[in-house]
């Protein structure tokens, strides 16, 4: 698990697939691999933009809970799919 405090891309190749991060923050997505997924733990409830296309189970981006949220990526090579698998963990 990587620990980011600032604006990101995921590096899948050499950070893993876990990141933590804080505060208000711009998670840039990746470059599109098939079969690629990832998680982001944020671990406030200050709020995350999104850059780069992404599918949203629901169509449109969550948003941030109160606690701690947590976000799952997986791509087909042509999509970003992306869903908040929980909310407000305190």
């Amino acid at each position: 698990q990587v620990t980011k405090s600032a604006d990101f891309t995921p590096n899948l190749a050499s950070e893993g697939t876990v990141f933590s991060c804080t505060g208000t923050i711009t998670i840039t997505m990746p470059t599109l691999a098939a079969g690629k997924s990832f998680t982001i733990v944020h671990a406030t409830g200050n709020t995350i933009t999104w850059a780069g296309t992404i599918k949203w189970n629901g169509g449109a981006a969550p948003t941030a809970g109160t606690g701690i949220d947590i976000y799952v990526f997986y791509s087909d090579g042509t999509n970003w799919y992306g869903m908040q698998s929980g909310t407000g963990f305190a």
